[in-house]
């Protein structure tokens, strides 16, 4: 961080058309204020249609940033990514969060699907003739934690509408591992290697093979949380419109109703009634945009 307390970041903007800044910010602005200069930065709308003022937030470090909490807060360092999260257009959701879901949801074809199934089989089969002849430890370590991770892959496509985070999801590849761990001694202990002795040697890939489903498991998470409840409505719309004041679109301060003047054009931008005089009184009507809000 240099002596004017600015760092450099990298904002990846989470939207309908998505984009990428690299922006220099102060580290000290809280975050409420942080937020409106990305998103004026990033080209967003700062008005909604209905002529509130949009709200945005600010996620780092996995979490949300709070109105208050500043980069130096959170200990932010150069070249760190930041999201930046708008609030959804009127009448809809999180269009990219949905949209994502729906691709990730979307129906395989039955040779893939079949593949991917048929993975964990084919791979426990292998191990299984490797350990006929060798159960060092990268014999059992390695096969042991990939057969886990490819469980938990079969068990994700076998459950296709379970949430990531569901433990349905690591137990269903827990119980697979459980049959086909089982299936890889088989050879060995066809051969006549000792059935005590195959599983005595062969057990840190059995727990190797658990690690690698809650590793598998734990990689299914959603990269980015919801938005936080306090700005959430039953239909999954975002509820701030009831807590972010109306702001003049003269002086950016915090308009009350009883001193509120729309703009006469229409275009829903508030203004205090002074403000509004002032500028009515030196104002040239005619040109192209609206000389109070400069809309066109």
């Amino acid at each position: 961080m240099s002596e004017a307390q600015t760092i450099q970041v990298r904002v990846q903007v989470v939207d309908v058309q998505p984009s990428v800044l690299e922006l220099v910010l102060p580290a000290f602005l809280p975050a409420r204020d942080l937020t409106q200069r990305i998103a004026r930065d990033a080209g967003l709308e700062a008005f909604t249609q209905d002529g509130r003022r949009r709200a945005f937030w600010l996620r780092a470090r996995g979490r949300v940033m709070e109105d208050q909490e500043t980069l130096a807060d959170l200990n932010v360092v150069q070249y760190e990514l930041l999201h930046l999260l708008p609030e959804p257009p009127a009448g809809q959701g999180v269009i990219e969060q949905e949209g994502a879901k729906a691709k990730a949801l979307e129906p395989e074809s039955n040779v893939r699907m079949a593949m991917a199934l048929a993975w964990p089989v084919i791979w426990a089969f292998l191990w299984g003739l490797a350990l006929t002849v060798e159960r060092e430890w990268w014999a059992t370590l390695i096969p042991g934690l990939a057969l886990g991770m490819l469980c938990v892959s079969m068990a994700r496509r076998v459950l296709p509408d379970v949430a990531g985070r569901d433990v349905k999801l690591l137990l269903m590849g827990v119980g697979l591992c459980a049959i086909l761990v089982p299936l890889a001694l088989v050879p060995a202990i066809y051969l006549g290697q000792g059935a005590s002795t195959v599983l005595g040697e062969a057990s840190p890939g059995i727990v190797a093979a658990i690690l690698g489903a809650v590793v598998a498991w734990i990689a299914w998470w959603a990269p980015i949380e919801a938005l936080p409840e306090s700005v959430r409505q039953e239909s999954g719309i975002s509820s701030a419109s009831e807590q972010v004041a109306v702001v003049c679109g003269l002086c950016g301060g915090a308009v009350e109703k009883s001193v509120q003047v729309a703009c006469h054009c229409g275009s829903g931008v508030q203004f205090h009634r002074g403000c509004y005089n002032a500028r009515r009184a030196v104002a040239q009507e005619g040109g192209a945009v609206c000389a109070f809000c400069g809309v066109g």
